[in-house]
């Protein structure tokens, strides 16, 4: 049987295939396995990604990473650990007081990234 968590994921994935399938070709970010950090407009100004995947390596994501990236429809994360925002770089640098975001849902990640004003971080455990 498959859990509800499962469900949602495999539903969220059949959405953003359906509107995938509407591009003749599909652009991924290419970011590697062990990469620590995303940085400052990494992947700015990229028209040709669609899909986004964060390694479950990464512990931040400098803002603006990926804004202007207008054809991205699904972001999604190898591990759904906590997620931190925050628009402030001390916070960010610090992993302190940023807000606590769910990032189990591939396409609403994508506005938070696109804005490029917040910073990402994975709580220390």
């Amino acid at each position: 049987m498959i859990s509800l968590k499962n469900k949602v994921k495999l539903v969220s994935l059949l959405s953003v295939l359906i509107t995938l399938s509407s591009y003749a070709v599909v652009g991924s970010a290419d970011i590697s396995e062990d990469s620590k950090s995303i940085g400052y407009g990494a992947y700015r100004n990229r028209k040709d990604i669609v899909l986004v995947i964060i390694p479950s390596s990464v512990e931040s994501i400098h803002k603006n990473a990926f804004v202007n990236c207008p054809n991205i429809v699904s972001i999604s994360f190898d591990d759904e650990d906590d997620w931190y925002i925050t628009q402030d770089e001390s916070n960010w640098r610090n992993k302190s007081m940023g807000t606590h975001i769910d990032v189990s849902d591939p396409s609403s990640n994508v506005s938070a990234f696109r804005s490029g004003k917040y910073f990402f971080y994975k709580s220390q455990k």
